[in-house]
């Protein structure tokens, strides 16, 4: 017998099929979403995402599966400062391995970090945690075929643009000071010294069981010397006269100074709405009382940059502040963190404004920022962005990725105004507060700071650049003053550092 027929739909039937459509495509809506949302993030953490994600201090598990690879090394030149070795108790297939540093890491402290035994990592050794481990996107072949091979994988390494040279020179000179040196190529950015005063030693970190190390970081973090600050990148001082070389700029750039132009230059000027003055350094007269511009920047004379900050107004010379980065959106990275340099953000007042020409009142900045301000004079108005990573490495050492230029931060003065600038601080090495620092037979110029900070001590600056055969050079270098000498000067006291720094360029190869 066949079965008997369906009974034709009813009306009622059909409206609650079509009541059901809506309900359906909207389920199919969020599991669609959902399934997309799903392939999504493994894109991006498997892919986009997975360097940042292993070079993020919070991933502990990226720093705990390091003790089961060989870590690669950081390089300075052709040696390793930074590399990985066996524990002592790592036998069979699968060994374990440490954190070693070399004789010569604690110079290079404040750039490599340290990895400590319970997978703490701080500088390099965080952010390039990705390269180290292996796991960079420009390694992907190499430990496919390692894989392929039946071989466990081993980490990649990072060579640094630091020239161990000039480091070790700028270190010297510096001794035992407290502050900062710096070198950068101003036309391509790498960074080819960066001193801080005092340091630490990693191996006092990476040694040892994890609570001795995070005691030895207690005791290092509370030393009042603060040797785990990185002055270099991260110091913020007042940049005191070297900052004319940005009032110089806006001064120029708005035409109401010209090099060769008489400036009036007393002893001291009031400041508006105080009974305060500024001064010369030192009370002294500037030349005449009525020098050119040029001889008032070379000879660093505060009052004629007082005059301009009152004639420019604030916003002229936060405008021209900014333009050298002053004030930046988002931080610089090199990719360690540099400190954000800071120009007041809002109008203090005329007063404050004159100390600010002067690189006082708020005003405050990093020795490498300084030296990529005085890296754009030299380089036609270009200001580089600075960078430390030179290449990335495979396994076997050879390089996977080379970077040779970090890109520009800007052109903050014109070519003209530069061409202008460059001679004045020419004039400052022959003629003016630079002497000390100048090298026979090299084109340099200079801009000299002695800044005043609140302990009533001061911080020596001299900031400059070098024409080297085929090593464009700028640096910056910041003394700071303490109990043996509480007010050092920018001229003698940090040219001296900046003129060793040259001549090991000089001798780079």
């Amino acid at each position: 017998l066949s079965p008997p027929p369906m009974p034709p739909p009813t009306s009622n039937n059909l409206l609650e099929v079509n009541a059901m459509n809506p309900q359906i495509k909207r389920l199919f809506f969020v599991v669609f979403v959902m399934l997309l949302s799903l392939m999504v993030a493994c894109t991006y953490i498997q892919f986009l995402g997975a360097d940042s994600l292993n070079a993020d201090g919070r991933n502990s598990r990226a720093f705990y599966r390091s003790k089961y690879i060989e870590r690669g090394p950081i390089m300075v030149g052709e040696n390793a400062i930074a590399a990985s070795e066996p524990t002592q108790d790592s036998t069979g297939y699968r060994k374990r391995y440490h954190r070693v540093y070399s004789d010569q890491a604690p110079l290079y402290s404040n750039l490599t970090g340290y990895l400590s035994p319970g997978g703490n990592a701080t500088g390099l050794e965080r952010l390039q945690n990705s390269v180290l481990m292996g796991e960079a996107s420009s390694q992907a072949l190499s430990q496919i075929l390692k894989y392929a091979a039946g071989e466990n994988q081993k980490g990649g390494g990072v060579r640094l643009t630091i020239n161990p040279k000039i480091q070790q020179a700028a270190a010297q000179a510096l001794g035992n000071r407290k502050g900062a040196a710096v070198a950068i190529n101003y036309q391509t950015g790498a960074i080819l010294a960066a001193v801080t005063t005092p340091r630490f030693d990693p191996n006092t970190l990476a040694s040892g069981s994890e609570e001795e190390s995070q005691k030895t970081q207690k005791e290092l973090n509370s030393d009042p010397a603060k040797p785990m600050l990185d002055r270099a990148l991260r110091g913020e001082y007042p940049p005191g006269s070297s900052f004319k070389i940005i009032t110089a700029a806006a001064a120029l750039e708005q035409g109401i100074r010209s090099p060769e132009g008489e400036v009036d230059a007393p002893v001291s000027v009031p400041l508006p709405g105080s009974n305060a003055r500024i001064s010369n350094v030192e009370s002294t007269n500037c030349g005449n009382g009525s020098p050119t511009f040029s001889y008032a920047f070379a000879l660093s004379c505060n009052t004629p940059f007082a005059t301009i900050a009152h004639d420019l107004g604030y916003e002229a010379l936060k405008q021209q502040a900014e333009d050298f980065g002053f004030n930046p959106k988002t931080a610089l990275n090199v990719p360690l963190p540099v400190q954000k340099p800071y120009f007041p953000t809002a109008d203090p007042g005329l007063a404050s404004t004159m100390m600010s020409a002067i690189g006082q009142y708020e005003v405050r900045t990093s020795p490498l920022m300084m030296a990529t301000v005085a890296g754009a004079v030299a380089n036609q108005g270009t200001q580089v962005r600075p960078f430390l990573v030179a290449s990335e490495l495979g396994p076997d050492g050879k390089e996977t990725r080379n970077y040779r230029s970090g890109g520009t931060l800007g052109r903050p003065i014109s070519k003209e105004v530069s061409q202008q600038l460059r001679e004045m601080m020419i004039q400052t090495v022959t003629e003016g507060t630079g002497k000390a620092g100048s090298v026979s037979g090299v084109e340099m110029g200079a801009k000299t700071g002695t800044a005043e900070i609140a302990s009533g001590k001061t911080d020596a600056w001299y900031v400059g650049w070098a024409d080297i055969p085929d090593y464009p050079l700028a640096f910056a270098v910041v003394v700071e003053g303490d109990s043996a000498n509480p007010t050092p000067h920018g001229g003698p006291v940090s040219g001296p550092i900046a003129k060793t720094i040259i001549q090991a360029a000089m001798n780079h190869d």
